[in-house]
């Protein structure tokens, strides 16, 4: 690997997230090393190999031996290792605690003065938040609900007492990547739309906002390049224009698909937030996001029409 780049230790590379980052922090000039246990078997990172700026560690962020020894030469660290989302945070409590936690915490307990560590928290950490107080700031009360909040609120807290330190709260992000993930709101409503011809939303008005998959690599090499005037602080990533309802999500996805929409009060989304989200603390160190709704869904409809994608959550009803 060269040595005259900025090394970037990225783990869980492998993941939804990391499949788009790595290449995109490798066309920025960066260097990466990626750390993944590769529990799904994917091959997301495969054609980065022969890129000399680009090495992989197999192993598990858990590990102390095994993250020591990815620390070393790194100039910053994105840590990306987590179980994201409430169902599987539900299902595997321990495992969650472990990982979003535990290991974020022993990460920061293990790297050297100067190295910079980037932590994606959550904005389902905003928990019950009343929409009526207004969309959610950075000051807003996090109260999160789920053990995915919990775990991911507690170990944000702890490493912003540290130095070098930037947070993200990413709103849901949505859109391809070679590790796609259709438990995404989104990209699941997409799903459902194509092969099964209908949407049957619960609690249309309940509000949320969403991000691109693209705009989370761009604020990832936009913050490395402006680490000093970030550092310290949580940011809400996204754009106020990506605030939607479920219920305008689930209209502009049926003029994409044609699908039959049925809305009912019958039932109660299992998710509870309903909260818009204010960005303006990212927007004044900077980064406004790229991808507008339409052209972000627009090319999900495209990729997800042309793949033959089984969903492992089409027999659950998460909406």
């Amino acid at each position: 690997m060269k040595n005259n780049k900025k090394l970037i230790l990225v783990t869980g590379a492998a993941g939804y997230l990391g499949s788009v980052i790595v290449p995109h922090l490798l066309q920025k000039g960066y260097a990466v090393r990626a750390l993944d246990n590769f529990m799904f078997n994917q091959t997301s990172l495969l054609p980065h190999f022969i890129n000399p700026d680009f090495d992989c560690v197999v192993g598990d962020a858990r590990d102390k031996d095994t993250v020591k020894r990815s620390l070393e030469n790194v100039d910053c660290i994105l840590n990306l290792a987590a179980l994201v989302g409430a169902p599987i945070c539900k299902q595997k409590e321990k495992e969650a605690w472990e990982i979003n936690y535990e290991a974020a915490v022993m990460l920061e307990s293990l790297r050297s003065p100067g190295q910079g560590y980037i932590y994606p928290n959550t904005t389902s950490g905003y928990g019950t938040h009343n929409p009526v107080e207004g969309p959610c700031v950075e000051e807003t009360p996090q109260e999160p609900i789920s053990v995915y909040g919990k775990s991911k609120v507690k170990a944000e807290k702890e490493l912003l007492q540290k130095p070098d330190v930037v947070t993200y709260r990413f709103t849901t992000v949505y859109g391809l990547s070679p590790r796609l993930r259709l438990d995404l709101m989104p990209n699941d409503f997409m799903w459902r739309a194509l092969h099964g011809g209908a949407l049957v939303i619960f609690e249309g008005n309940f509000q949320r906002s969403f991000i691109h998959i693209s705009d989370v690599a761009r604020v990832v090499s936009f913050t490395l390049e402006h680490f000093d005037e970030m550092k310290g602080r949580a940011f809400n990533v996204g754009h106020e224009r990506n605030n939607k309802t479920k219920k305008e999500l689930a209209e502009k996805i049926a003029e994409f698909t044609g699908c039959y929409l049925h809305f009912t009060n019958l039932r109660e989304d299992p998710d509870k937030r309903n909260y818009f989200i204010s960005f303006r603390r990212i927007q004044d160190v900077g980064f406004v996001p790229d991808v507008d709704w339409d052209v972000g869904l627009k090319s999900l409809h495209a990729g997800l029409k042309t793949l033959h994608w089984s969903n492992p959550f089409a027999n659950v009803e998460y909406y």
